[in-house]
């Protein structure tokens, strides 16, 4: 088994970010240095003040308060900054067509909720952890929960493997780990704990376990993960003479052309509306199917609903098939496989209360909540954090509704499940839209 001595784990960069709704990282300090702010009382006051909220919201109390403290703990907690245990990386905005650049650390965050582990207290998680030869550090979460870091590969195609592998370990000690640190961009609350557990020697590295299927789309290819390379289909990449591509670009223009000349332009207003977006982003290319579907996939994740987005998806394949030669049947398969890693990598990226919130929604609450999210999270110059604006009319467009059912929709966000909060109401005269702020 493969060791580190302690203390080149600790000089290890890790990102920094102002606070988790922040898409950059602000520094890039040691886990030494981050483990001394844990240790360090500048978070004390609104640590303990979580914890509070935490001890009331498990007593005996009745559900409409349990609600206000889980908004008001959420709200403290997201005032808190965050560090990225696993390395120095940009997180992806929805304005970004490619994943930034990123430095793993060979270090891996392991989330132990309470909830999770009923049967144990934070002192005898904390003392399992103590003993265990892959942890070099852990400390108390804001919440009283526990958070440790274990030692792993700093080869990012071996981090998912990595966390499988530690999964196993943890289970077999009697502990559940929490699943959102399998993205490598997972992001941790910095905590208050006087005293946090640091290793001293060796420290094991996990060896990364071979990522089973249900982990990994095996046809939908990511240049980034070695893991998912899989031959394609070799007529994508036939090579077409310079004629060729001048024909072959005149008759995908004429299909289009025809093909929006069938459509009604106030009835299929959302189609087309949605089609210029596609056109703008993307060029049809021989041998570029698969790029133009990942990325189309990713960015749709908080943009439309699953069916509009396998729509699009499935329209792009059919006028384009000029270039497109995979079949439509293994076109939709690897868009819908796309669709279910990228609502999985999204489910990742919001806090643990946003998560538990948007697994009791419906498929349409679902997209609400994914486009108002996405939108609030948009770095913007001219309006405050978590800020965005959205008319009925655009989010009916975006989801494949009416504009009365999607009004209905964003009045169930603001006013029922106050997830969305109204800064300034929208007018019909110049069709201005509402701007909203998100709420947790």
């Amino acid at each position: 088994m493969t060791a580190i001595r302690a203390e080149e784990l600790l000089n290890r960069k890790i990102g920094r970010f102002l606070t988790h709704f922040a898409n950059r990282w602000s520094s890039n300090p040691s886990l030494k240095d981050v483990l001394g702010e844990v240790r360090g009382s500048h978070w004390k006051s609104k640590v303990d003040e979580i914890r509070q909220l935490e001890v009331r919201i498990n007593s005996d109390i009745s559900e409409t308060h349990s609600k206000e403290l889980k908004t008001k703990k959420s709200k403290l907690k997201s005032e808190l900054p965050a560090v990225m245990i696993s390395g120095v990386g940009n997180r992806k905005s929805s304005a970004r067509k490619t994943e930034p650049s990123f430095v793993h650390s060979g270090l891996l965050q392991i989330d132990l909720d309470m909830k999770d582990n009923p049967n144990l207290d934070s002192q005898e998680i904390l003392k399992i952890l103590k003993s265990d030869r892959h942890v070099v550090a852990c400390f108390l979460s804001p919440s009283g929960g526990v958070k440790g870091i274990c030692a792993i590969s700093q080869i990012d195609d071996d981090h998912l493997g990595c966390f499988l592998a530690a999964e196993k370990h943890f289970k077999e000690l009697g502990l559940k780990i929490d699943g959102q640190p399998k993205n490598i961009k997972s992001l941790c609350y910095l905590s208050y704990d006087p005293n946090p557990y640091i290793a001293r020697g060796d420290v094991e590295v996990f060896k990364a376990f071979e990522v089973p299927n249900e982990y990994v789309d095996t046809d939908t290819q990511c240049h980034r993960y070695a893991s998912t390379q899989r031959p394609n289909n070799s007529e994508e990449y036939n090579i077409l003479s310079r004629l060729e591509k001048v024909r072959t670009k005149r008759k995908i223009e004429e299909r289009v052309d025809e093909w929006k000349k069938r459509l009604d332009p106030i009835k299929d207003e959302w189609i087309l509306q949605n089609w210029d977006l596609i056109e703008e982003r993307y060029k049809p290319m021989q041998g570029c199917r698969n790029h133009d579907l990942c990325d189309f996939i990713a960015y749709s994740v908080c943009r439309y609903s699953e069916g509009v987005c396998l729509d699009l998806a499935c329209l792009m394949r059919e006028l384009w098939g000029q270039v497109y030669n995979d079949s439509m049947k293994k076109h939709m398969y690897e868009a819908k496989k796309q669709w279910s890693a990228c609502e999985y990598s999204f489910r990742g990226m919001i806090s643990r209360a946003e998560k538990e919130i948007y697994d009791e929604l419906n498929e349409s609450q679902k997209s609400v909540f994914r486009i108002c999210k996405g939108l609030s999270l948009y770095e913007k110059t001219n309006s405050n954090r978590g800020e965005f604006f959205l008319s009925c009319r655009e989010l009916g467009n975006r989801i494949g509704v009416s504009h009365e059912k999607a009004n209905r929709l964003l009045n169930e966000f603001s006013d029922e499940f106050e997830l969305i909060k109204i800064i300034e109401m929208g007018k019909a005269a110049g069709r201005k839209a509402t701007v909203y702020r998100w709420n947790t």
